[in-house]
């Protein structure tokens, strides 16, 4: 083991501002999903007759149950992620759990976000179904809603495409993670050139 993996911190790091902001978005997005489980369910249930009636109603509750359940499983991994960092690690044993919560919160992202834009009609589905009916998802065309499934995968196609031929990687990185992790990750690289140039 070298000096510097042998090293601890300093000073308490990350400090309680730092968790507290890391860890506000994955409660949120926790409590969120977990509300709309709960409305999701709720509407199965109350509408059990006209899904045997009429199945293809559930298709948007069931779309949000499947966004909703591996939100949670994220967040509760990211959660977990953050605390594990631990103020007495060594600098880069810091630094490699940050860089493995900076993954996480990445790809997840990406995740949703792909699969957002190409099943975000569900959404608005299910909050008409929720306000006016059951049946005022048959009152639109299959066609229309299969158009909108097609431009989904198309955009996130493109997007693909654009982020790849426009060297976009690290902006969009940045962007997803968000400014906690990035002012994070810029805290432990300062404090490990500390540490190399004191050695």
């Amino acid at each position: 083991m070298t000096a510097l993996e042998a090293t601890p911190l300093a000073r308490p790091f990350p400090s309680t501002a730092h968790s507290g902001r890391l860890s506000l978005e994955p409660i949120l997005e926790i409590v969120v999903s977990a509300v709309t489980l709960l409305v999701a369910g709720d509407f199965l249930a109350t509408h059990w007759a006209d899904a045997l009636r009429a199945p293809a109603g559930v298709l948007p509750a069931l779309v949000l149950y499947a966004f909703a359940i591996p939100t949670i499983w994220l967040s509760v991994r990211r959660l977990m992620m953050i605390a594990a960092i631990d103020p007495a690690a060594s600098v880069l044993e810091t630094a490699r759990r940050v860089e493995a919560l900076e993954s996480l919160v990445v790809r997840g992202t990406q995740l949703a976000l792909s699969v957002g834009f190409v099943v975000w009609l569900a959404f608005p589905l299910f909050l008409a179904q929720w306000l006016v009916g059951y049946d005022i998802v048959f009152r639109i065309a299959p066609s229309f809603l299969g158009a909108n499934l097609l431009v989904g995968l198309a955009l996130v196609a493109i997007g693909r495409w654009l982020v790849r031929r426009l060297n976009w990687d690290a902006p969009l990185r940045a962007m997803l993670v968000g400014h906690a992790i990035t002012r994070l990750k810029h805290e432990v690289a300062d404090r490990q050139r500390f540490e190399k140039e004191a050695q």
